[in-house]
């Protein structure tokens, strides 16, 4: 896989050689999360799975604005003594919101169990807190072992995370198989991660309040812009989970769930190595001219496009007949469902790496203004119009959220190409 994505995007550059260290160890996830699938899903229900992606997909809209995306800013300022202000800022935010979203939960949280019709998961909601908590640390850690240029320490990160979570389903699932055990699961999986990265990491603690106030000023549009835009799109991508919990139930959200999932391992983990490596790179020479820039957008997007294109066709081909076969009489509908989603699939791999490319030229703005009118709006329509039957549903979903990546995508490059 290293020498492919070598000669993908070619070998001279330290882009395509930070990208490799991140593949390598993408590889090693990739393999783990596969091989483990398919034991997993004769272990758990749909249901127990259906239930678990409730509790994962509230953890996952709120942890990414726990640090009110200050854990990106850790990456752009070129001395280490501002980084550190700025890592200090992160953490700060995240003790802060993990506090106030508690407090919500205490006093709310039934009720937004209730519109999911999913009030079974009350008792769990502490421990949500918690996991919110870590998946907001382990971002903040994660992008001060970026900003070093350590990718191959946090690819091995990924990995750790990625097998300890695996191994503890399987293992706590033969002795209660129930959806508390994938949760507690991914839990220890966040623990390890975290643990690693403080190892990993070289940013350290600044409680110097000039600096703290130069990091908050300086970085403010990631508070005004960039945690409205993470958070619209994070409900835009959980959204269907919370609509499918509310109009088919939890079994057809399992189903869903794992459909996502074995298009989204190999492409996301992939997608994630080339992120990190593309928002670091693009923010380093966008300095030098925005040229510069524009050349590497156009580069990373025409590959990937490429890239993407015979997954998507294997994907249409072959998941209907095949995946029973792998996850189990069960799950047959999954394949059925992943005929539908690797369209939208196709669009999002291309767009997720270089997303971050309005931050880098300032106009997280914009990166606000569309997924508020075309990601979440749109989205949210046309799942609320078309809900008629499944079939229906995921045709909506498929093509809104199809529609916005384009619309991102045309935006992103007209906004470089103005600054030339």
């Amino acid at each position: 896989m290293k020498r492919k994505i070598a000669n993908f995007f070619g070998a001279q550059s330290d882009f395509t050689k930070n990208v490799m260290r991140l593949a390598g160890s993408s590889t090693v996830a990739i393999a783990i999360t596969l091989v483990s699938l398919p034991i997993i899903t004769r272990i758990y229900s749909p249901e127990d799975f259906g239930q678990f992606q409730i509790l994962l997909s509230t953890i996952g809209v709120l942890s990414v604005i726990t640090s009110f995306r200050y854990e990106m800013a850790i990456v752009m300022p070129k001395g280490r003594n501002e980084a550190s202000a700025v890592y200090t800022l992160a953490l700060i935010f995240l003790i802060l919101t993990t506090f106030l979203i508690s407090l919500a939960f205490f006093f709310l949280g039934g009720a937004f169990l209730q519109l999911l019709n999913a009030e079974v998961l009350e008792p769990y909601l502490f421990l949500m807190c918690v996991a919110i908590f870590l998946a907001g640390l382990v971002q903040v850690l994660r992008y001060a072992i970026t900003r070093e240029k350590r990718f191959k320490e946090l690819g091995s990160n990924q990995v750790i995370e990625t097998a300890s979570a695996q191994g503890m389903k399987i293992s706590l699932g033969l002795l209660s198989p129930t959806f508390l055990s994938l949760f507690v699961s991914q839990v220890v999986g966040y623990i390890l991660s975290i643990v690693l990265a403080v190892k990993y990491k070289q940013t350290n603690l600044s409680f110097s309040t000039r600096k703290l106030g130069w990091a908050l000023k300086k970085y403010h549009r990631f508070i005004l812009y960039n945690t409205p835009a993470v958070l619209l799109n994070t409900v835009a991508l959980q959204l269907p989970v919370f609509m499918i919990a509310r109009y088919f139930g939890p079994e057809f959200v399992g189903y869903y769930v794992l459909a996502i999932k074995l298009i989204e391992v190999p492409l996301k983990i992939v997608g994630n190595a080339i992120s990190q490596v593309y928002f670091k790179q693009a923010a380093d020479i966008f300095h030098s001219g925005p040229e510069n820039l524009l050349r590497l957008y156009r580069r990373t997007v025409a590959k990937l496009a490429l890239a993407m294109s015979l997954p998507t066709i294997l994907v249409f081909v072959l998941a209907e007949p095949v995946v029973p076969y792998i996850l189990g009489q069960n799950w047959s509908e999954v394949g059925s469902i992943m005929m539908f989603v690797v369209v939208w699939k196709f669009f999002e791999f291309i767009n997720y790496p270089v997303s971050s490319t309005l931050t880098v030229i300032n106009e997280q703005h914009i990166d606000l203004g569309l997924k508020l009118v075309f990601s979440l709006g749109l989205r949210f329509a046309a799942l609320v119009l078309f809900n008629e039957s499944q079939a229906e549903f995921l045709i909506a979903l498929v093509a809104s959220a199809s529609f916005y990546y384009i619309i991102f995508n045309l935006v992103a490059y007209q906004r470089v190409k103005r600054r030339l």
